[in-house]
């Protein structure tokens, strides 16, 4: 599960430290950097304010899974496909899934494993493995892209570090049940 968090932090690495070079350097004017930008926002704090009937139909671990599967559709229109504004739009759209979505079911899943006073641990083990080590190999290796091959790359590496995400959340998935599994035969 932190592995998949590092991973989805990683992947926001491009797009939190060079989105609005990228839109700049593709000619949108300020403003409509700043828009696409408050879509993103806009996005989020819908999902946040309607998250609990998702959860209820959906379950935080598919949400969870579906989060790295839209973080990976997202970067990868970034990287392709920013010249075109609706697109773009779609793209800012999923911020929704990215990170909210993401947010929102890592807390749930950080409950499930840390219950009552130990949850401030498993959350401070979210943040700090999730945006510290992430957040910083993210934005360190997108540098390194961006300037070895182009704004491009460096998106397509957040999208295939998104994927590796959903891998890390399947496997996290299997390791789960099998504990699960462990604890009922020990109990019976």
């Amino acid at each position: 599960f932190f592995a998949s968090a590092a991973l989805m932090v990683f992947a926001h690495g491009a797009f939190y430290t060079y989105f609005s070079l990228y839109l700049a350097q593709l000619g949108y004017s300020k403003a409509q950097i700043g828009m696409f930008w408050v879509v993103g926002v806009v996005a989020e704090i819908v999902f946040f304010y309607t998250q609990a009937m998702f959860f209820a139909r959906f379950g935080a671990f598919r949400l969870l899974a579906a989060s790295f599967l839209l973080a990976a559709l997202r970067f990868f229109l970034i990287a392709e496909f920013a010249h075109l504004w609706l697109l773009l739009l779609m793209a800012q759209l999923l911020h929704a899934a990215t990170f909210a979505v993401h947010h929102s079911a890592s807390i749930l899943t950080i409950q499930h494993w840390f219950p009552g006073r130990a949850g401030a641990r498993g959350q401070a083990l979210y943040i700090s493995i999730g945006y510290g080590v992430g957040g910083t190999a993210g934005s360190l290796v997108a540098a390194w892209l961006w300037s070895a091959f182009g704004p491009a790359a460096a998106f397509l590496s957040s999208s295939a570090a998104a994927l590796a995400g959903w891998w890390a959340v399947q496997r996290t998935r299997t390791l789960d049940r099998a504990a699960h599994a462990h604890a009922a035969a020990s109990t019976s």
